[in-house]
């Protein structure tokens, strides 16, 4: 057995070894649903020794570990790979994969191979955490021949099928086996011995990875059915739903029945004077599900009412429970704020639940007092909500909630705040809580099916009482924040959530099982829209928006640069803003991020509002970009862009004095950027200020531009920055997400970036740089002068062999071009074959003379 091979080569002794019947096609299909891998069938090669391969569920699994590549490029074949003998025939291989590759890079795919060692590789592979690549290449005594390499749709399956003809190759790939798009189509002669599939992964800190093959077949051979015959029928369903925690209370006329099932069921509830449940009926809300949530109204005061609950599962499995409720009282008064100054609880206007039957509701000196034990939760969380609390309807409108709060929580953990509800298990929470004896935390989360999503969780400066909890609902943003006086309001935080409020009121729980505390929260006014106790928002003091290139933009009538659009500008509050987000065309809001971030956002309160083109519609869209500020302000400015889809850019000149607008010719796509004596300079020096030009589907070409230096950023040598830059980038498609930020901030795969950059210590250097931040040539001889206007050449040009090669020269404008180029280097695998041109000045204040773009 040769080194690497876990298993004897199913080749050993020829085909002569396979059963007649299998010599009908080139080699054999196999959808993997054996308890253990076929060895008979299969060769598992793991050149370095730290591949697994298993078989389970129908399933191959071939998996690397990180920090070391598992590449298939080259000579240097380090994939691990699963081969079978093959026929040297025409076939058409098609394979299913389960799994989809992440970060940069991993990779799966399939290899064809001779027995001289010239292979064929056909993979999809990522370059970040959700951009996947579909790729070809070629691999000989020749340099390496890359075929295809083109970003794709990611998701789970992923199919891939290979064709050969003759010496024409074809590879296809689908999401869902049905619909085939093409990839590769080339030529290349190869004497086929083996086809397999592999798994791998590449880069300056390889990720592991584990690709999963649901089968590889030959199509004229598939199996059938695959994966076996189906499995059987499960049994059939015959047990009705359960209910937990059926609650009934009673309002002056209304009933509301809070409750679970074990599994979702649709429920109706009938309501009467009689068992018999004669009045009517009502469904409950997020029906079917498991948290029901029913109300009955327009039902007589001091009244008892029978009821009768019927919830039916998927399968037509019913149970019925029945129940009685009494209304009571007078109708609440107009206003939902209450002062607590009587009693006892006005019954009327609140319905207290109490889910674990242990608290205690009561009035007193002008307090609420909700009190919960220690030694048991009674908390708001994935177990549902057991927080002692009351309620009370609320119209589906904006809103200020404001609760003064005469106690303040202590221990691990202790809470008190605000409950929203929607419907059955759709509500918010807004709290203060406790971590120990004087830590508090201003928080809050959203519930969906009563699942929870934290929104908000900081620490905050108070620990003694008066507290001031402040909700505001304003559309679909939420925010909350805490005050200390009633005047100032501290820490809000802002949100999106959907749906429109039924119920509000407020609650005290406790958490940390047998050790959470006892836990009273005293409320001394719960206010909903009144001018006191609670802080509201001042008129006037509202956000301000600096749009650097206005409220009317258009996009895309000289061209696609990139995958984006860009809005850019700054907004700036005296209170500060505590969240913005924007909408396009009516949509859903989507937060957006402010700066200092250290990259694309480079002073406080800028923004980058990165839209995919795709998204846009022909002709006019409205972009409304909103701000909460620190006190609760909304304000809004909308920007309407003009987009002309399906026009490819064309080479030419840009000449900047002949310009009224920027978009005339070029996007901006970061920083602020101006035209002075009739040059394109930077406004602000920062991280990678931006200007794409051009089309991406650009391949050859040559770039021309005189570009001056004056001055350079010092706080460009820190990190992420490591260090100031001035350039051009050629085959340019747009950034990528990296890190789920906003704005997006990956920047390759690209072709190639020439570019003079300074390092930490101060010394600059001229080359050319490929993806994953590669050298790939420069020189050291040539250095650049402030106040000096140089002439920047750069060329990309498809060789022969599919490869690209960049080159780049750079010398003073009051000197005569020279022969030769400063640096000439190929690109690597990642270089992409199209894309548009781009200006970068990285933490530079630069001067771009007029750019003149020609083919070659």
């Amino acid at each position: 057995m040769r080194p690497g091979c876990a298993v004897p080569p199913a080749c050993a002794a020829g085909l002569e070894r396979l059963e007649p019947r299998l010599l009908l096609t080139a080699f054999i299909s196999d959808d993997f649903s054996g308890a253990t891998l076929n060895e008979s069938l299969w060769q598992w090669v793991d050149p370095r020794g730290d591949g697994t391969v298993a078989v389970a569920d129908g399933r191959l699994g071939i998996a690397v570990p990180g920090g070391a590549e598992h590449e298939a490029w080259g000579a240097d074949k380090d994939a691990p790979r699963l081969m079978q003998a093959a026929r040297d025939e025409d076939f058409e291989l098609e394979v299913k994969f389960e799994s989809q590759p992440a970060g940069a890079y991993a990779m799966q795919g399939v290899l064809v191979e001779a027995a001289s060692g010239d292979y064929l590789r056909f993979d999809f592979h990522s370059s970040s955490s959700s951009q996947v690549r579909l790729f070809a290449a070629a691999f000989s005594d020749a340099p390496p021949s890359v075929k295809h390499n083109a970003i794709i749709a990611g998701g789970v399956p992923l199919y891939m099928r290979i064709r050969r003809q003759g010496d024409v190759w074809t590879q296809r790939y689908s999401h869902d086996g049905q619909t085939w798009l093409t990839g590769a189509a080339f030529t290349f002669g190869l004497e086929v011995s083996a086809v397999g599939v592999f798994a791998g992964n590449a880069g300056s800190s390889p990720p592991a990875y584990a690709a999963a093959v649901d089968y590889v077949f030959e199509t004229s051979a598939p199996i059938d059915p695959e994966d076996g015959p189906a499995a059987p029928p499960p049994p059939a369903d015959t047990t009705p739903p359960h209910f937990d925690r059926v609650n009934i209370a009673g309002g002056t006329t209304t009933l509301r029945l809070d409750f679970r099932t074990d599994e979702p069921a649709d429920v109706v509830i009938a309501y009467g004077l009689t068992p018999a449940c004669e009045l009517g009926t009502v469904t409950t809300h997020g029906s079917p599900g498991i948290y029901h949530l029913g109300l009955i109204e327009g039902l007589d005061g001091g009244t008892v009412y029978h009821c009768r609950i019927t919830a039916v599962d998927a399968a037509g499995n019913a149970r019925v429970v029945t129940g009685q409720g009494a209304t009571e009282g007078q109708p609440p008064e107009d206003t939902p704020s209450d002062t607590f100054d009587g009693t006892a609880l006005d019954g009327d206007r609140w319905t207290v639940v109490d889910p674990l039957g242990d608290g205690t509701v009561a009035v007193s000196g002008g307090c609420l007092l909700l009190s919960v034990p220690g030694g048991r939760d009674h908390d708001v969380w994935d177990k549902g909500n057991e927080a002692l609390r009351i309620l009370q309807p609320v119209d589906d409108r904006d809103m200020d909630i404001v609760v003064k709060f005469d106690s303040a929580p202590s221990g691990a953990y202790a809470t008190q705040g605000v409950l929203v509800e929607a419907a059955a298990g759709e509500f918010l929470r807004f709290d203060i809580f406790s971590t120990s004896a004087t830590q508090l935390r201003l928080f809050a989360a959203s519930f969906h099916e009563g699942r929870p999503t934290m929104r908000v969780n900081k620490g905050i400066s108070a620990s003694s009482p008066p507290l001031y909890l402040h909700v505001r609902r304003d559309g679909s943003t939420w925010t909350v924040a805490w005050s200390a006086d009633g005047a100032t309001l501290r820490d809000a935080s802002s949100f999106t959530w959907g749906p429109g409020p039924a119920a509000v009121g407020v609650f005290a729980g406790n958490a940390g099982g047998s050790k959470a505390p006892a836990h009273t929260a005293r409320v001394d006014a719960f206010m909903i829209d009144e001018a006191a106790p609670g802080p509201g928002p001042e008129p006037g003091e509202q956000t301000t928006f600096d749009l650097w290139y206005g409220d009317h933009q258009a996009f895309g009538q000289v061209g696609n640069p990139q995958r984006w659009i860009n809005i850019l500008g700054n907004a700036s509050d005296s209170d500060g803003i505590a969240s913005m987000t924007f909408t396009l065309n009516g949509g859903a809001p989507r937060p957006l991020s402010l700066g200092p971030d250290k990259r694309r956002l480079q002073a406080v309160g800028d923004f980058n509002v990165e839209i995919d083109r795709a998204e846009l519609r022909q002709g006019t869209n409205t972009i409304v970009i909103r701000a909460v500020d620190g006190r609760g302000n909304v304000a809004a400015t909308t920007v309407t862009v003009d987009f002309t889809g399906g026009v490819a850019g064309s080479f030419g000149t840009i000449r900047w004095s002949e310009l009224d607008d920027l978009s005339d010719a070029v996007q901006v796509v970061d920083g602020k950027w101006d035209i002075v004596d009739g040059k394109l300079r930077t406004r602000q020096m920062g991280y990678d200020r931006l200007v794409a030009i051009g089309d991406v589907s650009w391949t050859d070409y040559e770039v021309v531009v005189p570009v001056t230096l004056h001055a350079i950023d010092p706080a460009g040598t820190q990190s992420p920055s490591n260090g100031q830059g001035i350039g051009l980038v050629m085959r340019w498609r747009g950034h990528y997400d990296w890190s789920g930020q906003q704005p997006t901030h990956g920047w390759w795969p690209y072709g190639a970036l020439g570019w003079y950059k300074w390092s930490t210590s101060g010394d600059g250097l001229l080359g050319i740089v490929g993806s994953d931040a590669v050298q790939l040539g420069s020189d050291p001889a040539t250095d650049l002068v402030l106040g000096v206007t140089y002439v920047w050449k750069m060329r990309v040009d498809t060789l022969g062999d599919g490869r690209s090669q960049y080159q780049l020269k750079v010398w003073p404008q009051s000197q005569a071009e020279p022969d030769a180029w400063n640096v000439t280097a190929i690109g690597d695998y990642r270089s992409l074959p199209s894309g548009s041109l781009m200006l970068v000045a990285h933490h530079v204040d630069a001067s771009f003379g007029d750019v003149v773009v020609r083919a070659v």
